[in-house]
């Protein structure tokens, strides 16, 4: 039996202050550190729920919504969206990326991540509690269904590469 858990218990986050020397040329936060800071709170979410060291598969969907300023207040926020068939390890990750206004606390989300994560051991199933969370569950299983669609083509691709050098090679 696979054990389960409600989406929002798998909820982690943290804060981070844009400081000048992750200025692109624009003078705004270099794309990169942004990337860098979500898949590092993606992993360690990762770890936590799978309870081992998962091994990192593919960046899906990745939305740079608007840029972010320097001396920005960022709130990384991460949860695990969706768990493949348990037989497989894999499961979705989202970071979403809300720049923090600190005088009228209003919020504005700059970018949203989507990892693809294997764990070596079964991991627990999760469950929508909210309609919000069925919306991220459900966007998790297309992100989930088209990374092993890539997966697939690019192993087909692969072997018809092999193929075709073998083919050569005679």
């Amino acid at each position: 039996r696979v054990a389960s858990r409600w989406i929002q218990e798998t909820r982690m986050s943290s804060i981070r202050i844009c400081h000048p020397q992750h200025r692109n040329m624009h003078n705004k936060i270099f794309g990169g550190y942004l990337m860098r800071q979500a898949f590092e709170l993606a992993w360690t979410n990762a770890c936590l729920f799978s309870k081992t060291k998962p091994r990192f598969i593919a960046l899906d969907d990745t939305w740079f919504r608007c840029p972010v300023e320097i001396g920005s207040i960022l709130e990384f926020t991460s949860q695990v969206m969706y768990v493949g068939p348990p037989e497989t390890g894999y499961f979705q990750v989202s970071v979403t990326a809300e720049g923090i206004d600190p005088v009228s606390q209003e919020r504005i989300t700059t970018n949203v991540f989507h990892y693809t994560f294997h764990s070596s051991v079964p991991v627990p199933l999760v469950f929508p509690k909210s309609y919000a969370d069925a919306m991220r569950y459900l966007h998790g299983n297309r992100c989930f269904s088209k990374a092993l669609q890539r997966s697939q083509d690019q192993s087909a691709e692969h072997r018809v590469h092999s193929l075709m050098a073998s083919w050569r090679n005679q």
